[in-house]
């Protein structure tokens, strides 16, 4: 079954400000304060060659040379302590992303503005970036006396680094001495605790907040939020519906619901809320695509087609529509309706996912000249998707065993793109499966040579070596080197235990075998897994488990010809 993977994205729980919170009485600064910002520096006059470079700052922003802008203002701010000038130059080493210039003209700015909110909070920013939390107190309490509120933190969260929560909400703590049972300051905390991963502190701080406040939209949604990542999702759900039942217009509640009822894997009461929320939100698209999202995982085909279809009447881009469409028709057995919207996908993010699934039908249905054509037409129309559309043909003809033409395309495509190393990876395994293991070893080489921690190369390399020849103490070494780099890559574990049975290695052999197998129950997995277990004289285990890797694919080579070759029937 499909993942949606589309459907926390447009479910995502944000943290979002806390102007529902009620503490919006005047705050009353302290009679002291144990640490201020540095004081104010006085601006000086405006020269005649001040007034001449910010003229030329501005004509070289104008012709977009941006380095040389922020160069000028930059000078002039230090020279002139002018706000203003000093406000401009941090704004473009922010579009420029110069955090030292950044951190040193908001720094200027403060100083040259202290009662300016926005002067306050750039600097606690930018010193809360760059990890000088010794520095932020001052800051803080500024922008919290001036606006009431330290929301900015949260909507910022994204971006600040990790190690300053903690002395981010340390001085919250300090701020809340000061300034006793202020929700806002409470809220904020217990917001930042859950983005410092600390849920059960997060929980028990939103729980000191009055009766009243708890029951406000952002704070339920917050301890929703938290409930579910302590592993109390039923709880979680529990509460969304009370609140729900008394506030039975609130969006973003029944919205948060869905997304927890997803996460619990309860599909079919999600659906039920977005189908009360679309008929409170008729005009809401998003809200229908998420319903459209829950109807495909659960291979209800036709009502997602249908809400596809009123997403299109709505105006909704037709291209991402279409690849829904698609994919509906598809999964419901319609390859010609989902080839016809395939094949009208157009948009960056769904193309080359439709490219590949409409030339799949085609090669379904032994259309390979015609396939070829259309994914030739791609390639030209959309060169940024070239060589993911030569590995998706490569492999495709490959499936065909149309070998020879294999091997045409992806010397085409190693032409066109000389420095991509996928190429060179796929034309080693398609060398291999033509028994060109010289061609197949050159080109592995060649991948770890530029890349010598490509630990896919390195295990490809050595399961070759063990697998067509009988190099088998280098092919150990290479595999160990991939296994080093990645140990829990299953087609390493697999190799590992591979190499170790044609060393007559029996008994690691199985380990790592088994750990490949429980990791990823693969047809070719349990293909070497049952032939050691036949060998270690387990040979029912060994039938039990090529008998369920026959259940989902009883046409697999690798498992009968194994069947066959140790028991003497392809018959279990």
């Amino acid at each position: 079954m499909k993942r949606l993977s589309f459907l926390p994205c447009a479910l995502a729980f944000f943290v979002g400000g806390c102007n529902l919170l009620t503490n919006k009485q005047p705050i009353d600064k302290p009679a002291s304060s144990a640490l201020q910002p540095a004081q104010e520096e006085k601006t000086r006059p405006f020269t005649k060659d001040t007034l001449s470079a910010l003229l030329i700052a501005e004509f070289a922003d104008r012709r977009g040379d941006f380095e040389k802008t922020l160069s000028i203002y930059v000078e002039q701010a230090k020279k002139t302590n002018d706000p203003n000038v000093a406000k401009r130059a941090y704004e473009i080493a922010s579009f420029l992303e110069n955090h030292a210039e950044q951190l040193d003209m908001a720094m200027l700015w403060a100083k040259t503005a202290p009662n300016s909110e926005q002067a306050n909070r750039a600097a606690l920013f930018e010193l809360s970036r760059n990890n000088m939390t010794d520095d932020i107190a001052p800051y803080l309490e500024k922008v919290f006396t001036q606006t009431h509120t330290l929301d900015f933190l949260l909507l910022d969260n994204n971006v600040l680094p990790a190690e300053s929560y903690p002395q981010l909400i340390n001085y919250i703590d300090q701020l809340s001495i000061k300034y006793p049972n202020n929700n806002r300051l409470t809220y904020t905390k217990a917001a930042l605790l859950s983005s410092n991963k600390e849920p059960q502190k997060a929980l028990i701080t939103l729980n000191t907040l009055p009766t009243n406040i708890q029951q406000q939209s952002e704070v339920i949604l917050l301890k929703t939020y938290l409930l579910q990542r302590t592993g109390k999702t039923e709880e979680s759900i529990a509460l969304l519906n009370k609140e729900i039942k008394n506030t039975s217009q609130n969006k973003q509640l029944r919205l948060n619901l869905a997304h927890r009822l997803i996460s619990d894997g309860k599909l079919v009461e999600a659906k039920q809320q977005f189908l009360l929320l679309t008929q409170q939100y008729p005009t809401d698209e998003d809200i229908r695509f998420a319903l459209v999202l829950v109807c495909l995982e659960t291979q209800q085909w036709d009502e997602a087609i249908n809400y596809l279809n009123i997403m299109l009447e709505h105006g909704v881009n037709p291209s991402v529509v279409y690849f829904y469409l698609a994919s509906a028709y598809d999964n419901k057995g319609e390859k010609e309706k989902a080839l016809s919207y395939y094949q009208q996908v157009n948009d960056e993010e769904n193309f080359l996912n439709a490219t590949a699934n409409a030339a799949k039908i085609l090669f379904e249905q032994n259309k390979t000249k015609e396939a070829q054509q259309y994914l030739a037409k791609a390639r030209k129309d959309q060169p940024a998707f070239s060589t993911p559309l030569y590995l998706f043909e490569v492999e495709a003809l490959q499936n065909q065993n149309k070998l020879s033409t294999a091997w045409q395309l992806i010397n085409q495509a190693i032409k066109a793109d000389p420095k991509n190393t996928s190429l060179y990876y796929s034309r080693a395994l398609l060398a291999e499966k033509s028994n060109n293991i010289a061609q197949a070893e050159k080109d592995l080489r060649y991948i770890i040579r530029l890349e010598p921690n490509n630990d896919s190369a390195i295990n490809a390399l050595g399961y070759i070596l063990t697998e067509k020849t009988t190099r088998y103490r280098e092919a150990l070494q290479l595999i160990k080197q991939a296994y080093s780099l990645n140990p829990t890559n299953p087609a390493t574990l697999d190799s590992m235990g591979w190499v170790y049975y044609k060393l007559g290695k029996l008994t690691e052999a199985q380990e790592y075998l088994q750990q490949a197998y429980d990791n990823y129950p693969d047809p070719d997995i349990a293909a070497h897994l049952g032939e050691v277990l036949w060998k270690l004289n387990d040979k029912e285990q060994a039938k039990a488990i090529w008998s369920k890797a026959l259940e989902e694919n009883p046409q697999h080579t690798t498992i009968l010809d194994t069947i066959k070759r140790l028991t003497g029937s392809k018959e279990l």
